[in-house]
């Protein structure tokens, strides 16, 4: 799964067709601050409305589960992913 920002957007990308999933991202207490529904894409996008800090984004389908970290900066408001 790739993680990328451009223009205020937080885009992810799936290698393959999600036929059901849900993506969250998850801030640092565990609370989820946005949620997206994907049924027959390998593409989302959220407007990236959220404070700057860490947060886990979590994408749960029927046939995979991928969790990636990734620290919003709010002075350009970039997204990069994490390793941890």
């Amino acid at each position: 799964m790739f993680i990328y920002s451009v223009d205020n957007i937080l885009f992810i990308h799936s290698d393959s067709i999600i036929k059901k999933g849900k993506i969250k991202i998850i801030d640092f207490k565990g609370n989820v601050v946005k949620k997206l529904k994907m049924e027959n894409k390998d593409y989302a996008a959220f407007l990236l409305d959220i404070p700057a800090g860490k947060y886990k984004v979590d994408l749960s389908a029927s046939d995979k589960n991928t969790v990636k970290h990734i620290f919003i900066n709010n002075s350009n408001k970039t997204a990069i992913e994490t390793n941890d």
